[in-house]
């Protein structure tokens, strides 16, 4: 089996780790439990006001804005794609660090509509993001490209092929 097909490098070493879903989950740390907490405080409250029609808004404060992306490994480069659906181009920033970080940031701006009074219901996400990614040693970092179209930022680092030393044997020195 050729471990390269595997590719086991882990590009999300450097980004804070997300909650996970905490639907129905028992045995939970503290915060995951206050977040469970309040997301059913939160169902409880809307069930309420729909059944007393109330109308409120709902604002889903435990979902962050965290675009989904997709990770190709090719032969010759690597194509990562972004989602970002509702963000202009001009909001956007993508930066290569030298010691291999590709940061992907940007910012989701809140459409705001005259004439119509107040929103009954958000279910979209608004406001900054960022997704720190760890390229691979055989990224060239220095030729990252990337273009945006339809709401999908596309990057592609390019693999540098470089002649690997092949392995040798390490002599076991004996202890006096």
């Amino acid at each position: 089996m050729d471990v390269k097909k595997l590719n086991p490098w882990n590009w999300f070493r450097h980004e804070a780790p997300q909650l996970p879903a905490v639907t129905g989950e028992r045995g939970l740390s503290p915060q995951l439990s206050l977040l469970q907490f309040h997301r059913e405080m939160e169902r409880n409250f809307l069930n309420l006001a729909r059944a007393v029609d109330m109308g409120w808004p709902h604002f889903d404060t435990a979902r962050p804005l965290w675009p989904s992306l997709d990770i190709t490994t090719k032969d010759r480069e690597y194509v990562i794609t972004v989602e970002v659906p509702g963000v202009q181009e001009k909001d956007l920033k993508l930066e290569v660090t030298a010691d291999g970080l590709l940061t992907v940031s940007g910012e989701k701006h809140q459409e705001t509509h005259k004439g119509i009074p107040g929103n009954t219901r958000v279910e979209r996400s608004y406001g900054t993001f960022s997704r720190v990614l760890s390229l691979p040693d055989d990224a060239d970092r220095d030729a990252v490209s990337a273009f945006f179209r339809n709401g999908l930022l596309t990057i592609t680092c390019p693999r540098r092929i470089e002649a690997r030393e092949p392995a040798r044997q390490i002599e076991i020195q004996k202890v006096a």
